[in-house]
């Protein structure tokens, strides 16, 4: 038994049919992907209701940019497996 999964490039500008046709079997379609515009203000980006949620985590969670990422690939990585 094969079994491939795959996420296409978002910026490719791919007909699903003709993905279907290339790969024969089946496609099954799991989730849209989006990409974002960073140059936009950020607020645009987000639905007024998840801002409002977002306030409300904001109360209780801190937000720290990592000055050295690589110091915590270990604990993203274990993070990582347990998502998974």
């Amino acid at each position: 038994m094969v079994s491939l999964s795959a996420v296409v490039d978002p910026f490719g500008n791919f007909v699903p049919e003709v993905l279907a046709k290339c790969l024969k079997d089946v496609l099954i379609p799991i989730k849209e992907h989006f990409v974002a515009d960073l140059t936009r203000p950020i607020l645009s980006l987000v639905k007024s209701h998840n801002q409002r949620k977002i306030r409300k985590a904001l109360k209780t969670l801190v937000v720290k940019k990592c000055g050295e990422p690589l110091a915590y690939l270990d604990e993203w990585i274990d993070l990582y497996a347990h998502l998974v």
